[in-house]
């Protein structure tokens, strides 16, 4: 957890505990989930650009080569 300004309440060996409590005890259960909706959008746009590009990359691939291209899951 990064700060530009000094919080003399901030404890100074922050830990993922001391974090946890010191956040909800500055903003409450809505500080906790700040920055969630951001970072759940940016996963679903990662996850749309590997598997659409993934599907374009396997087509050029298999255009230049001639071969068919197979996962092997």
């Amino acid at each position: 957890m990064q700060s530009k300004k000094e919080d003399p309440n901030r404890p100074k060996n922050m830990t993922v505990g001391k974090a946890f409590k010191y956040i909800y005890s500055q903003n409450g259960m809505k500080g906790l989930y700040r920055g969630v909706t951001p970072r759940i959008g940016l996963g679903v746009w990662q996850t749309v650009c590997m598997v659409a590009l993934g599907d374009v990359a396997k087509e050029y691939v298999e255009a230049l080569t001639g071969e068919k291209v197979t996962s092997k899951h």
